[in-house]
C-alpha cells in the first residue's frame, strides 16, 4: 500500500486553490490499493504562509481522505525522529551546534529545541510507515521544493528501504518529480 499526501493547508489561512489542485492531482494518481492523506498545519501562523498562498482567497474544500493528520499531532514523533538521527553513525548523525540540532547540513530544531518543518515532515513519514505504507508520494506546491529535498536526504537515514517520491506542481498544472533512491 502507498499513501498519497495532498491538499495540505494552514489552518490559520484555510484551503486555497493550491489545496484543490493538489487534491485533484492525487485523485488522478491514486490506485485502488493506495490511501489518501490530508496533512493540516495547525502550528504555524499566517506569517508563515507562503506569499504565493497567502494572497489567494480561501476556497471550499471538502476532501474525504483516508487519513487526516494535524501537524501538532506529529510533534512527539518528531522528537522520536530526532533521537533516531542522533543514534546514527558518526558521519550521518544529528549534531548539536549553538543549541540547534543539525543533520545533513541543515537545521532540524529551533534554538529552544522545537522541531522545524523538515523534522515534522520526517515524523509524518515515519507515521505513514507505521500506518502500513510501503511507499509514499507527497504532492505539494512547488514552493515546498527545498524543504522536500531536505526530507529526501533524511528519510534514507531512518528508513533505508522506504520509497518516497515528491510531486511538485504549480497552478498551471506543470508537474515535476523528485524521489529518494531506496
Amino acid at each position: 500500500m502507498g499513501i498519497l499526501e495532498a491538499g495540505h493547508y494552514y489552518v490559520a489561512k484555510g484551503p486555497t486553490l493550491w489545496s484543490l489542485v493538489g487534491w485533484e492531482l492525487m485523485q488522478r494518481m491514486k490506485t485502488p490499493d493506495d490511501k489518501s492523506m490530508l496533512f493540516m498545519d495547525d502550528i504555524h501562523s499566517m506569517d508563515d504562509v507562503s506569499p504565493e498562498e497567502a494572497l489567494l482567497p480561501t476556497m471550499e474544500f471538502f476532501p474525504n481522505p483516508d487519513f487526516t493528520i494535524m501537524e501538532s499531532a506529529v510533534k512527539e514523533k518528531a522528537l522520536e525522529a530526532l533521537e533516531m538521527l542522533k543514534a546514527l553513525s558518526k558521519k550521518k548523525r544529528a549534531m548539536l551546534h549553538s543549541g540547534v540540532w543539525y543533520c545533513s547540513g541543515f537545521p532540524l530544531t529551533t534554538p529552544s529545541g522545537k522541531p522545524i518543518c523538515v523534522l515534522l515532515d520526517l515524523a509524518l513519514t515515519l507515521l505513514k510507515k507505521e500506518l502500513g505504507a510501503e511507499e509514499c508520494i507527497n504532492i505539494l506546491p512547488k514552493f515546498y521544493e527545498e524543504e522536500q529535498r531536505k526530507l529526501l536526504r533524511l528519510v534514507p537515514k531512518v528508513l533505508p528501504n522506504f520509497r518516497l517520491q515528491v510531486v511538485l506542481y504549480d497552478l498551471e498544472g506543470n508537474l515535476s518529480s523528485i524521489k529518494n533512491e531506496a
